[in-house]
């Protein structure tokens, strides 16, 4: 870039006379961001927006603290209610059963945790034996500690 360009370039980027410019670039060996610090100290310009600070009274820097904090914080909520979900779906997982009946007659009654991991471990003969259950009338159901509870308290009634 010549040197009347990056004259012109300073003038209309900080908002100086050309002689200021011209001034400047001069300074600093004809570098444009040497020149730009320089018209700052000598408070011709604005500060630089660029510019870093390590106060804790600046307004930028609160900005992006709050900022910062805000996106800790919905991460924070978010992993809380996922860890929530998850504590949930253990619990009922625990107090809910997979009922296998024929003929009215309950003959098995698993934890749907046990036979979630049965069924990842050895779901082969897992999914041939529901086949055969279907076939000899068997009925399958989930059954939750809090559906027996309330059955019971209706037939005591």
């Amino acid at each position: 870039m010549e040197h009347i360009e990056m004259v012109e370039r300073l003038h209309e980027k900080a908002n100086i006379s050309y002689t200021d410019a011209k001034d400047a670039l001069e300074r600093s060996g004809w570098d444009m961001l040497e020149a730009l610090v320089l018209l700052e100290r000598e408070g011709k310009i604005d500060p630089l927006t660029a510019s870093t600070t390590s106060s804790d009274d600046n307004p930028a820097y609160e900005k992006v603290t709050a900022t910062a904090s805000k996106k800790d914080s919905n991460f924070h909520d978010a992993m809380n209610k996922t860890g929530e979900k998850l504590k949930r779906l253990f619990t009922d997982s625990i107090t809910t059963y997979f009922v296998v009946k024929r003929q009215g007659k309950e003959i098995l009654r698993v934890q749907v945790l046990i036979a979630l991991i049965l069924c990842l471990c050895i779901w082969e003969p897992i999914l041939i034996a529901l086949v055969v259950g279907l076939i000899c009338d068997c009925r399958y159901s989930l059954d939750s500690k809090a559906d027996r509870a309330s059955a019971d308290e209706t037939d005591d009634i």
